[in-house]
This record gives C-alpha cells, structure tokens and sequence, in this order.
C-alpha cells in the first residue's frame, strides 16, 4: 500500500485522477494522509474518480456516493467488494473521520503477493477451474441492487436476466426471493495492472445477508486442503490499513481484497463506497 501525505493540507479534490489511477495500477492500494476532507467532499471524491457509483443494497446512504459501514462487531474475512455478486465494482473507497483506538482496523492483502504464495497445482488450479458462488437474496435487496446497477428502478427479473453477465445464473424463489449463482475465477490476471492475482470471497463471511456457499462451478465441494492453502497464503500477505483521523483509503477492487479485526472500539467512524472506472 503506497502512503501520500499531503503536507500542505489541501483538499481531497485537487487531486488529479490520473495520478490516483497511475498509483493503483502500480501499487493496487492508497492511503491518502493530511487532506482536507469531509463526508461530502469524500463523496464528490468517489464521484471525481469513478465513472459510475454503486452501492451495497443492505446499507443505507450517507450521502450521494458513500454509505457509513455498520455491519456488526465481529471480524471479517478478506474478500472483494462484491465479489461474490454478478457485477464486481472497481474500486472500493473508504474515510475515517474517526480512527479507532484499539483494534478494529481494516485489513487489506495485496492479491499479487497471495497469489505467488500460492503452490504451482492449487494456482494452477485456480486459474483454470472457476469458484461459483450461491446466494440467496431478498426481494427488497436485489431489486435495490439491480435498480443501483442499471441506474433506473427495477421491479421485475424479466428487467434483469437480459443483461446478466455470462457467469450469473438467477433461480426464482418463494416471496419474492431469488438463488444467485455466479461463477468466476479465483485466479486471474488483473484488468488495471494486468498482473497475475489471487483475489476472490472465497473467505468471507455474511453480515446483512444469507451465508453464501463456495463450491466448484460444477456445485461439487472444494478439498479443504485447497481452502486451507488459500487461507494461509491469504494471511501471510494480510496487514491492517494504518487509519488515522480523517484518512481515505482506495482499494483496486480486482487486485486487492479486504477485511477488518473484531470491532473493538465503539468510537470507530467509517465510510466506505464504491464505483467502475
């Protein structure tokens, strides 16, 4: 993760977009010190960067373009931001107006390092079989999710199923609700930096929604053995973002997944969004 301190105190919003996307590119993460920043300028940052904004349909809006992040105490796995649904955002945005005090810090692992960790069969593998993911969705969030995506108000899958991706199969449900099934590789070459990355959600848990289950694409169970080796080449490549007051921190959503420590500290402020480039 490249550190940029600001040390003359101005605003978030004269940075150049281009230099934000040349850093990515070459270090997949950013932690952006000493800007003059709030909420509002954060939002019109994202929307400075990004082409098109979207959002987690489970968390309610702070402003136009960022959500405050309220998803429970307990830790979180590493994952991409909406990884485990049909359309994968870019970047992942985060401010902290306040930083906590006692753990409770976002992690991050760059996928590039994971991914060399990995042994050459279970890369390999990975690279050449995909991961399907299997969720089941409420009707209020995935009509607030397509609605977000398609940028106009969805009220039915007849709206959806034409314009899903090749890798999203959508299954109708009782009340409403639907079984998402999409599949992708865990192993891949990342579109911004073009590197090789291990980078996926195979490892997250489920705060807002039902717990998605990880299998082949074919539905068969993955070996735990192969887990575990995700895990730990995972682990030894994951590091806590050093947040402190007023930090911003942007993700390379292909390249870099994402966690966070048990919340410990009540006082934590975070806002988090995210967007396509």
């Amino acid at each position: 993760m490249k550190v940029i301190i600001n040390n003359k105190r101005g605003s978030i919003l004269d940075i150049e977009k281009g230099y934000i996307l040349e850093n990515l590119k070459e270090y997949g993460s950013l932690n952006l010190k000493n800007f003059d920043v709030s909420v509002d300028t954060f939002s019109k940052f994202i929307g400075k960067i990004a082409s098109r904004i979207t959002n987690d349909p489970a968390r309610k809006a702070s402003t136009k373009n960022t959500q405050q992040i309220m998803a429970g105490d307990m830790a979180m796995g590493l994952h991409l931001e909406n990884g485990n649904a049909p359309y994968v955002p870019d970047f992942q945005f985060f401010y902290c107006p306040i930083a906590p005090k006692k753990l409770s810090r976002t992690t991050y692992c760059d996928g590039e390092k994971a991914f060399r960790r990995l042994s050459k069969p279970t890369a390999k593998l990975l690279q050449n079989r995909k991961i399907m993911y299997t969720r089941f969705i409420d009707e209020a969030l995935w009509k607030k999710y397509f609605s977000t995506e398609f940028n106009k108000q969805v009220t039915s899958l007849d709206e959806v199923r034409p314009f899903l991706p090749e890798n999203t199969e959508i299954i109708d449900h009782d009340n409403g609700k639907i079984e998402w099934r999409v599949r992708r590789y865990a192993v891949y070459n990342d579109p911004m930096s073009k590197l090789k990355v291990q980078a996926h959600s195979i490892l997250a848990p489920s705060i807002n929604y039902d717990i998605p289950r990880v299998t082949w694409s074919d539905g068969s169970l993955i070996n735990p053995s192969i887990i575990g080796e995700i895990i730990e080449s995972c682990e030894k490549e994951t590091h806590p973002i050093d947040l402190e007051d007023g930090d911003v921190a942007i993700l390379n959503n292909h390249r870099v997944m994402h966690g966070r420590e048990e919340i410990l500290d009540p006082n934590r402020v975070l806002f988090g969004g995210q967007g396509y480039l």
